[in-house]
């Protein structure tokens, strides 16, 4: 079996991404149905076109689920800032080109490494430029704050948290540093 390659890193990881921000799109969904008590026999309708992804957007489940919680008080810091982050860094990641994402760059002993980066415009304007690692590491972070926000308020609504199950395992490199 052959190595990975740099590409096949980034696939892993945009399929990651992509799954963890429908788990917490979906974990919002179902925090605005029982927060409305929608009746059981209209729950399919209502979370699959009300609230379709199509229809309503994350940032909007983001400002229902944040409204939500100023009402029930489920959250006592309701934190909106790694639900940005999760968005920044999910949409830097899908909409990447990765022909032109490579660059030659600096490891932290100075010697020169080739990296995939990732670019995104940040609020000012700018281009932000990051390496993949790094990007994935505060994605992981943020969905890590918005899992623990989002529980906490499941649990206030009377329902069980819906914890993710796959997260990757942290491993170690050959440095020492953490690796995803």
């Amino acid at each position: 079996m052959r190595d990975k390659t740099d590409h096949d890193k980034y696939a892993d990881d945009l399929s990651n991404i992509v799954q963890w921000t429908n788990w917490v799109e979906s974990t919002m969904k179902r925090i605005i149905t029982l927060y409305l008590k929608i009746p059981a026999e209209q729950v399919d309708f209502f979370e699959g076109n009300v609230l379709n992804n199509a229809v309503i957007g994350f940032a909007q489940k983001v400002k229902v689920v944040q409204a939500i919680n100023r009402r029930a008080a489920a959250v006592k810091k309701f934190e909106q800032h790694p639900f940005s982050v999760m968005m920044t860094r999910r949409n830097a990641f899908a909409h990447q080109d990765l022909m032109t994402s490579v660059r030659l760059i600096e490891d932290k002993d100075g010697l020169p490494d080739v990296q995939l980066v990732i670019e995104s415009m940040q609020g000012n304007g700018e281009f932000e430029e990051i390496t993949r690692e790094r990007a994935f590491a505060e994605f992981f972070e943020a969905l890590m704050k918005c899992e623990k926000i989002l529980d906490e308020m499941l649990v206030a609504l009377g329902e069980e948290p819906r914890s993710v199950t796959s997260f990757p395992e942290k491993s170690r490199d050959t440095d020492g540093d953490v690796a995803f």
